[in-house]
């Protein structure tokens, strides 16, 4: 099998551009591993980087390739893709229907397309591509295509498992070890060393909690997902941050910390009853979860309380947070123990 990997713009300076995001690997360092990892699998990589994007129409314009599988429309990934098929009008698209209609919009031109199914699976002659449709994962055309034989897994331009529903199938697809989500290491490895999970589809040990978490939002995917680009890069460093996540509705918001466990025994320490105050969430005498209910910049102090290793009653939690300013029960003010 030959495969022709495209490398556009700016990649050429790897190595010396922005060393310590993008890392000290230049793309000849990464080319030359490419080949010889795809060597030892029987492909073949025939590569290219330009800066020019008539230097890289030139190469596909070359007619010794029979079809194109199109992962992800959006014009910056298949701009190119138009005038392939004007010069060669034979050859088949493989795609989604989203994306098949995409394209059709996009270029105005006759065009062989196959709309794949979830699952579908094209022979190539001992080897064999398999299509997993993620419909909304970026946008509503993406698939991901599997090399079932050499076990490789293409997405977008790098590959993204995002959200409970369409990770663990496709981390299971590509062999990863999965358990409510990819299992990663303290430094976003999977079980392949070659594969990171940051974000929602992350199962990661928490230090605070003691145990594995999942968690789906916003905070923990852009803080896990840099940590996990800068091990990639060579920085080899822990994640130990324990994400916090929020919502607001109106007058009426909250952010929350930790495990908000209903099964835990439940402390709210109201200021105004429903409208403003925090609520506790202890098991075995430790605070496992902090949710601060119309009660802000306090995150990091519950982390900290999360934190210790106690023993907590509930009365020792009485006017604990918000921590910079410390309050008087007001009139009214109630706390309250429930346990699940």
């Amino acid at each position: 099998m030959r495969i022709l990997p495209l490398n556009g713009p700016t990649l050429g300076g790897l190595g010396g551009r922005q060393p310590e995001s993008y890392g000290r690997r230049t793309l000849d360092e990464i080319v030359d591993a490419c080949v010889a990892h795809a060597a030892g699998r029987g492909a073949t990589l025939d590569c290219l980087q330009s800066n020019h994007e008539g230097a890289l129409i030139d190469r596909l314009e070359r007619p010794d390739f029979d079809a194109v599988v199109i992962n992800h429309t959006e014009p910056d990934h298949s701009g190119a893709l138009g005038e392939l098929l004007r010069q060669n009008p034979a050859i088949t698209v493989y795609c989604t229907r989203p994306g098949e209609n995409f394209l059709k919009q996009l270029f105005d031109q006759p065009m062989k397309t196959h709309v794949v199914a979830d699952g579908e699976e094209l022979d190539l002659g001992g080897k064999t591509l398999r299509f997993f449709l993620a419909p909304n994962l970026h946008w509503p055309d993406t698939m991901f295509t599997y090399l079932a034989q050499d076990e490789i897994l293409t997405g977008e331009a790098a590959v993204t498992l995002a959200g409970a529903v369409a990770g663990p199938f496709l981390a299971e697809a590509a062999g990863l070890a999965v358990s409510g989500g990819v299992l990663a290491d303290s430094q976003r490895a999977t079980s392949d060393r070659f594969i990171y999970a940051a974000g929602d589809v992350a199962n990661f040990h928490s230090p605070a909690l003691g145990r594995r978490i999942r968690v789906e939002h916003e905070d923990n995917a852009l803080t896990m997902g840099r940590r996990a680009g800068a091990n990639m890069a060579g920085h080899a460093e822990p994640y130990h941050h324990l994400p916090f996540f929020y919502s607001d509705l109106f007058d009426l918001g909250y952010e929350a910390v930790g495990d908000l466990d209903a099964r835990h025994e439940i402390v709210a320490d109201w200021k105004d009853p429903f409208r403003e105050g925090v609520v506790y969430y202890l098991a075995g005498g430790r605070v496992r979860g902090v949710l601060l209910w119309n009660t802000w910049g306090q995150v990091d102090a519950a982390r900290a309380l999360i934190a210790e290793s106690g023993p907590f009653q509930p009365k020792d939690l009485k006017s604990r947070l918000p921590a910079c300013t410390p309050h008087a029960a007001a009139p009214g003010a109630a706390l309250v123990t429930t346990s699940g």
